[in-house]
């Protein structure tokens, strides 16, 4: 009779053990998903930070380009003016107008420098 019960059981403990063991590792499988997951949502979350940043850069050397180009641009306005000052022998409109130009592009390159100067210093 005892050999009966044993007969009986056995596949029986055998296949709660087997069940254990899936168990677990399907529970483990779940739990690996699971940091796998978050740990793409972090890298994503660091990719798109990274992509702000670099857009952020990008517009602030547009802008600090242009700015340069504007102050060139002053520069030789200037230049101009001095010219036609030395060959006519007096100040004109021309260098009144090269002056404000210079002074206006002059105020907004170092406003700019001033607002990139503090945003990096924020960061």
């Amino acid at each position: 009779m005892s050999t009966e019960i044993l007969a009986f059981l056995s596949p029986i403990a055998s296949a709660l053990i087997i069940w254990y063991v899936q168990y677990h590792n399907i529970k483990r499988d779940k739990q690996r998903d699971l940091e796998q997951e978050e740990e793409k949502r972090k890298q994503e979350l660091k990719e798109k930070e990274r992509d702000k940043e670099s857009k952020e850069r990008a517009e602030a050397r547009k802008q600090e380009n242009l700015l340069t180009m504007r102050m060139i641009k002053a520069v030789g306005k200037l230049s101009y003016a001095n010219s036609v000052a030395i060959k006519e022998g007096k100040v004109n409109g021309v260098m009144e107008e090269a002056l404000i130009y210079y002074r206006d592009a002059s105020n907004e390159m170092t406003e700019f420098l001033q607002e990139q100067a503090v945003e990096h210093y924020i960061k």
